[in-house]
């Protein structure tokens, strides 16, 4: 391949010797060092490539013997820049192009996180920010090595971190770990429960279950024990594991007050727009400075060519303004919001049971309205604690 881009660079010619003297002329071009390749016969004719500054010596030498030559293909970037001589502004551009290209080959483009289930994405680019990878990063300065490293230094959970090159692209592969249960399974341990209830249905898959059902524990009860006896009087330790559904009683509050202070927007609204070429932040505005009560958004479009992110594109900030008011509520108004809040927090705050009722009840002190929510669930109170000898207690 090298070979053949020097060959392109000098330039060639491809040419036939044909006459009586064919073969001395060939003869004695290889005895004065020419270099010729791709050397044949065919039809009485010989033919050849070389370097086209060879060519015009081998012009000169076959005209003392009685022999003719004639170029049959030109080849390279001599031809190419006399084809285009009389556009040698399009030729300097296409150059500085490549130049150009391969000097930005230096930076990177774009970043891609693969593997990440549990970490956002933002979070290990940040990470991976502070250590120079970042869109318009100088490559050559960065030890990928050493900040795959870092960064699984730096999350307790992940478990192999590779970060891989592809041109100007970087591509950041994450292996998360699984979660390590809390009680190995060998090891031995009670039930005991994680919430005060009545005990509706148990179901003991190992141990020695000391509740029954509609039995009414604390939080902390021993529920089902893994040391027992064997017929022979010796004491066992065994896992004990058991699902224990049970009817509980879970109490929320929420606050709210009847006169508030709230931001009041101005509809009109300011777009300001920032160019980001590698990392350089360039605003397309002219500056001053935003009034102290102001809002900022900002949206981010990158410069997308062929299916690839490129390190360019636009922030679109949208600037807000808005003023301080203090806004008065009715209680009925109190309550209604105080409601729609307490059922939002439902969907999030009881993910593993079934609510069986709920009772609100309002108050009131001074200009703060409360709601007090009862829910009766059912859930599964059983909690795994680990049994310690007395020699490792002691120890």
């Amino acid at each position: 391949m090298a070979v053949q881009f020097i060959r392109w660079l000098r330039g060639s010619v491809r040419f036939r010797i044909q006459g009586e003297a064919a073969e001395q002329l060939l003869h004695d071009l290889s005895a004065e060092g020419f270099h010729l390749w791709h050397v044949s016969r065919r039809n009485g004719r010989i033919f050849a490539d070389c370097f086209l500054q060879d060519y015009y010596g081998i012009v000169k030498k076959r005209r003392r013997l009685a022999c003719r030559t004639r170029a049959e293909q030109r080849r390279g970037l001599p031809f190419l820049i006399r084809r285009y001589r009389k556009r040698i502004g399009l030729l300097i551009g296409a150059v500085l192009m490549i130049c150009l290209l391969t000097f930005l080959q230096n930076f990177i483009w774009n970043i891609e996180v693969r593997g990440n289930h549990t970490i956002s994405t933002q979070r290990i680019l940040a990470a991976a920010e502070v250590y120079g990878i970042k869109p318009g990063g100088y490559l050559p300065d960065l030890d990928l090595h050493r900040i795959s490293h870092k960064l699984k230094l730096q999350f307790d959970n992940l478990s192999i971190v590779s970060i891989n090159r592809t041109g100007s692209r970087i591509e950041i592969i994450l292996r998360e770990s699984s979660p390590k249960p809390e009680i190995e399974p060998d090891t031995p341990c009670n039930v005991i429960a994680a919430k005060a209830g009545q005990i509706l249905y148990m179901d003991v898959l190992n141990g020695q279950a000391v509740v029954k059902r509609q039995d009414a524990v604390a939080k902390g009860d021993l529920l089902v024990s893994g040391i027992f006896e064997d017929k022979k009087g010796n004491t066992l330790l065994r896992h004990a594991d058991a699902y224990i559904l049970a009817q509980t009683e879970v109490e929320r509050e929420l606050r709210f007050s009847l006169s508030q202070v709230e931001k009041q927007y101005d509809p009109a609204e300011k777009q300001r727009y920032i160019l980001s070429l590698f990392g350089l932040k360039i605003p397309l505005y002219i500056f001053g400075s935003s009034p102290e009560n102001t809002e900022i958004t900002s949206t981010y479009k990158p410069l997308v060519l062929f299916g690839t992110e490129l390190p360019v594109g636009i922030y679109q900030n949208t600037h807000r303004t808005y003023t301080l008011e203090r806004t008065s509520y009715t209680e009925e108004e109190a309550k209604e919001l105080l409601q729609a809040e307490m059922e939002r927090l439902e969907q999030t705050d009881f993910p593993n049971c079934k609510i069986l009722s709920r009772d609100y009840t309002f108050r009131r002190e001074q200009d703060t309205v409360i709601l007090s929510a009862v829910y009766q669930c059912q859930e599964n109170i059983a909690l795994q604690t680990p049994i310690y000898l007395e020699e490792e207690a002691d120890s």
